[in-house]
């Protein structure tokens, strides 16, 4: 049986704890971070128990994928998709919205048959296909799981889950040491022009036509392939495509100029084989079109390339996610972040790179890689600009500057206010000063984190040193409260010991030191 990460079992437990005080929640786990893992394991719990459980996928054909995971754990599913039909008497089961949503289908089964639902790509609840199963399956407990990126999406999904029961990004993997890093971007200096290429609705929300986009991408071949081999020729690289046949003609242009590069789909016999070469390192560009991008280990791959524009932010942290998983063997074994970190730098992958496209477009939607690692829209849209002209960079650098400037911005208009007025400071303030970006950029999205302050945290927030008044919300309370508890533990200084001292290391004086320095 595969064992779990510390991070998946936190995953799972929060999961089992939520569901005890909600019905329905949602769960966020890069790609690469084993969601299918943490709901076979999590699944595997509830069955021995005597529950149900629905795995549902969003297409007929992504439910044979998460099969080896869940047999990992021991936990042996029934298929209820296309002809196949689950058995009534199976205690798992995997099911296709795209099938389940059928009404003699969803029928079939009672509308208490499952006690618990685990709903994968959960970015597409919203659409009236989902809605009409969980409306069936009224009495089951419900978890999302989603790769989405932005926290913020989740105000689309409060209409369905509750609240969020945990979230793991890429770069937390990352830092880790679970994930290669793929921090550095390399812009591609070959201009495309995407004027004309139309938005369409498609079942995942609207994107960019993709016929217009082949269209659009075509002429551009020749010197894209030209830019790979003068750049690129020493990385294993996965590209990404609108249509087949344009996979096809860019593969075809990429071994006119001398690249190692195959093109495989869905339909060809030789899939297996060519996905194998890739894997070996026989093939130096593998292309597709929709493909690659979900269900597929292929560890060798450190670079890819997406010339299909899209506004799916889930699906480009899908695409890039191909790159991120080390070579086998790397980290196994392994039990702290340093081993790991110090493994994955000496192993034959460490780093990975994203070829970017030089999109010429005035879509603010396009997404690019600052969405990988922005708090929210408006973060992505300043790192977007802030690389305009940059031929290569870093995310990571980028993006700590602009959230320094944005807490520097915050320190200064609450600068007033943070005199220790009564020993007290704002709790905006106090996240800047602390330099807690995901506490600076935390905003209520789901109704349990919309509940107003109770007394009693408002009482524990006066006593470290919060301004009661600037805390709204008692899942925003329990944020700061968790940052002042991670400072105690820490030894670091109260905030109190640290009213009148001034300085740029205030903050990261201990309690002895801030003492020290008062005597002074």
């Amino acid at each position: 049986m595969k064992q779990f990460r510390d991070y998946q079992l936190d995953a799972s437990q929060s999961i089992l704890k939520t569901w005890e005080q909600h019905k329905t929640c949602i769960a966020t786990i890069a790609t690469g971070g084993g969601k299918t893992l943490i709901a076979a394991g999590t699944s595997r719990y509830l069955i021995e128990r005597g529950s149900r459980v629905l795995f549902l996928a969003n297409r007929n054909e992504l439910c044979s994928q998460p099969m080896v995971a869940f047999q990992e754990q021991g936990v042996f599913a029934a298929l209820e998709k296309a002809e196949s039909k689950a058995s009534l008497q199976s205690r798992m089961v995997i099911g296709s919205v795209q099938s389940m949503t059928r009404k003699a289908r969803l029928e079939r089964f009672p509308k208490d048959h499952f006690s618990h639902i685990f709903a994968d790509e959960a970015h597409g609840a919203t659409a009236e296909s989902w809605k009409r199963i969980f409306a069936h399956f009224d009495t089951a407990k419900v978890c999302g799981i989603t790769a989405t990126s932005f926290r913020a999406d989740g105000k689309l999904l409060s209409e369905i889950f509750e609240t969020e029961a945990y979230r793991k990004d890429l770069f937390n993997l990352v830092d880790e040491g679970f994930l290669v890093d793929p921090d550095h971007v390399e812009k591609l200096s070959t201009a495309v022009s995407l004027a004309g290429v139309r938005i369409k609705r498609t079942p995942e929300g609207k994107d960019f036509d993709v016929n217009d986009s082949a269209k659009a991408i075509e002429p551009y071949f020749r010197a894209i392939a030209k830019e790979l081999k003068a750049r690129f020729s020493n990385r294993h690289i996965l590209a990404f495509l609108p249509l087949i046949a344009s996979s096809q003609k860019f593969t075809e242009i990429c071994v006119a100029e001398g690249l190692n590069a195959v093109h495989v789909d869905g339909e060809d016999p030789l899939r297996d084989e060519k996905l194998q070469a890739f894997r070996d390192g026989r093939t130096t560009i593998l292309s597709n079109a929709n493909l690659l991008h979900t269900g597929i280990d292929v560890p060798i791959c450190d670079a890819t390339i997406n010339l299909r524009p899209t506004r799916s932010r889930v699906l480009y942290a899908q695409i890039i996610g191909r790159s991120t998983r080390t070579t086998p063997g790397v980290i196994d074994g392994l039990e702290t972040v340093p081993e790991r970190l110090a493994a994955i730098k000496a192993s034959t992958k460490p780093n990975a790179i994203i070829i970017d496209p030089l999109w010429l477009s005035s879509e603010n939607s396009l997404v690019s890689p600052a969405y990988l690692i922005a708090a929210d829209e408006e973060m992505a849209e300043e790192m977007k600009k802030a690389t305009n002209g940059k031929h290569a960079y870093s995310l990571r650098a980028i993006q700590a500057n602009i959230q320094e400037q944005r807490e520097a911005a915050i320190r200064r208009k609450l600068e007033a206010a943070a005199r220790f007025r009564a020993g007290m400071l704002s709790a905006q303030y106090f996240a800047a000063a602390i330099g807690a970006h995901d506490l600076v950029n935390w905003v209520p999205i789901y109704d349990s984190e919309k509940v107003r302050t109770s007394r009693f945290s408002k009482t524990l927030l006066s006593n470290a040193g919060i301004d009661p008044d600037t805390v709204e919300t008692e899942a925003h309370a329990r944020k700061i409260l968790q940052a002042i508890g991670i400072r105690r533990y820490r030894k670091l200084a109260e905030i109190r010991d640290l009213a009148g001292l001034e300085g740029d290391d205030v903050w990261t004086l201990t309690r002895a030191q801030a003492m020290a320095r008062r005597a002074a």
